[in-house]
Formats: structure tokens, sequence, C-alpha cells
């Protein structure tokens, strides 16, 4: 199961509520058992979020912030107290931090930035995020894999590519005989916040279409409260 590729090493920066995790000389994460207690099993820690999704909200939410587009009142209003410290630092690409931070940030972009289709805002916040990846070489080895490859291929890719991303949820991408269309499927998806159901729509499409060079439509239904599907179709 692509969950299990996160599993591993990590450390509790308490300054800026960030996970730290840490990786073997090659780059993958060290998977061991019998942790010691100044250490913590991402699987079962807070939910969190790489930085690299991070970077781009919190550079967004500065700049109104600069340029006073959001009131210090309404970002004390927003946010906490420790999202405010993570806007005031450094976001680091290939640190943790907590989801809910993001969430609440990118539920203020959306307020602020969203205007009549605040759905459409999040998906292309989505396309931003996947651009970003590709761009800065993060998960490069994963992102060179996705070339020329299958779609089958790619969804895959995709699912282990999320989970290295979020430490929530149970990933999988489904695509069976006669089971349409190809999904990418999380279980387990209770803590995967609403509010970002479309960002990873965008995601998931600008990834693909980067690969591929094919259009393709990405719908996000919950069957179950637990269960997160996202449906790759063909365009409307």
């Amino acid at each position: 199961m692509a969950w299990l590729s996160v599993r591993g090493l990590a450390l509790w920066d308490g300054m800026v509520g960030q996970y730290i995790r840490l990786k073997a000389p090659g780059g993958f994460p060290i998977s061991v058992s019998g942790l010691r207690s100044t250490e913590v099993d991402m699987s079962q820690t807070a939910p969190s979020i790489k930085g690299v999704f991070m970077q781009g909200v919190v550079a967004d939410v500065a700049a109104l912030v600069a340029r006073g587009a959001i009131a210090p009142a309404t970002l004390e209003a927003r946010l906490s107290e420790a999202d405010r410290k993570i806007l005031a630092g450094s976001v680091v690409a290939a640190l943790w931090y907590p989801s809910d931070a993001w969430c609440r940030m990118i539920e203020l972009l959306r307020d602020v930035e969203g205007g009549a289709e605040p759905r459409r805002y999040l998906i292309q916040r989505g396309v931003k995020a996947a651009q970003r990846v590709i761009g800065l070489g993060v998960f490069k080895s994963q992102i060179e894999a996705f070339q020329g490859a299958r779609l089958a291929r790619i969804g895959g890719l995709i699912a282990t590519l999320s989970a290295n991303i979020f430490n929530f949820g149970k990933w999988r991408f489904a695509d069976a005989e006669g089971e349409t269309p190809p999904r990418i499927e999380i279980t387990e998806a209770t803590l995967f916040p609403r509010s970002a159901e479309p960002i990873f729509e965008g995601f998931v499409e600008a990834l693909v279409v980067d690969a591929m060079h094919l259009p393709l439509r990405v719908r996000s239904i919950r069957p179950t409260p637990d269960t997160l599907v996202f449906e790759m179709l063909a365009p409307a």
C-alpha cells in the first residue's frame, strides 16, 4: 500500500510545529520499529502536510498582508498564533507542517481572492501547487517517472507521491477492468479537509496533463465520510 512509503523517523520541532523526517543517505525514508520516546511514527502523528504545498500559500497570504488586502485584525481572527508564526517564518519544502494551519490559510485566501468562483480558484491553486512540485525538484525521481508513462502508471505514481505530501489517509490508484473511470481512492480520509478537495482536483489534472499532454478533468466525490475518490474523466 502506498501509505507505507511515508512511515519513518521524525522529530518534532515545537517552535514552529513542524515534523522533520529523517532520511537515509540515498534520500529514502528510514523504516524502523521500536521508536524511542524522542521520535515519532509519522503514520500516528498529528495530520501534517509537506512544505512544498505550504510555501505558495504562506507567500500569498504574506503578500496580501503586505499590501493591506488582509487587515491585522482579520489575520488574528482567522489564523491561530501558531499559524502566524509559520507565516512569519521560512517554510522549507521538504519539512512537515500542520495541515490545519494550511487549511485555515487556504480558506482565508479563498475568501479574499476567490470572488464569485471560489471552487475554480481552489482548483487553480492545485494547478499551481503541481507546477511547484514539478519545478522545485523535491520529488524529482517520482516526477521524472511520470514522463511517457501510461495513465495506470501515472495514477499509481500520483497516489504514492500524494502519500508523501499528506501524512494521513491510505492512498491507491484503482483502474481495474470494467471499473471506469480510473480513480485515486483515499480511505481513512476523514481528516482530508473538504476545502482541499478542489485543490487536489487541480493538482492531479496538472500532473497528468504535464506527463501525457492530454486533456483531463478530475472530479472528487465522497461515497462515505471516510472515503474520498478523485475520478479521472475525459473533458466535458
